[in-house]
């Protein structure tokens, strides 16, 4: 049958296969435009990437480069709280300098585990990097708000695309722009 793809015994239109590649060409932001000026649920998707993206519209460069650390970002930590390695964190972008354990429910703050120069590590790009190794990093929360900073970053980078494509708006590209830029600035250093 022309026009679908056969999945087993069941044959999909190609409007409606899966595509690899996760972001979305013309056709799919056509649709999305006229899914969003029909349906409620397509209405408050398109209002939530443009609130996300105008988060970022209204923040400094320099509030940016902050936010985005130097310094590498790990998901992996031994909690505080429990003492366990942990990859099970919850953390909000409107309280970015604390995580919370999933499993022992312990708040953390970053100003309270102040990263200390105990080792040194060298990057690819040859910079000396802190890194408190193996048991040494119990409490060290820091790297991991910088790694939701930067889980978080990458979503609104697509949501800033989004929104620019939605509204026509250039405020949306030259932010995602900035944050682009400084990624680029400081990926070659992580570790």
């Amino acid at each position: 049958m022309a026009g679908c793809e056969s999945r087993g015994k069941t044959m999909i239109p190609d409007d409606m296969v899966l595509k690899a590649n996760f972001y979305p060409d013309l056709p799919d932001l056509t649709r999305g435009l006229a899914n969003a000026s029909r349906y409620g649920w397509a209405k408050k998707i398109k209002r939530s990437i443009i609130s996300d993206a105008d988060w970022w519209v209204k923040k400094s460069d320099d509030f940016i480069s902050e936010w985005i650390s130097e310094l590498t970002p790990f998901k992996a930590i031994k909690c505080p709280g429990c003492s366990l390695w942990r990859y099970n964190w919850s953390w909000d972008k409107d309280k970015p300098e604390e995580v919370t354990c999933k499993d022992c429910k312990g708040t953390f703050y970053a100003k309270d585990y102040p990263e200390q120069d105990r080792d040194f590590l060298v990057n690819p790009v040859a910079s000396k990097y802190r890194w408190e190794a193996d048991e040494r990093i119990q409490g060290n929360i820091k790297p991991l708000v910088r790694f939701h900073k930067v889980k978080w970053v990458e979503a609104s980078i697509q949501n800033l695309g989004f929104a620019y494509a939605f509204t026509g708006d250039l405020k949306y590209a030259q932010k995602a722009a900035v944050i682009l830029k400084r990624l680029a600035q400081v990926y070659p250093g992580w570790i």
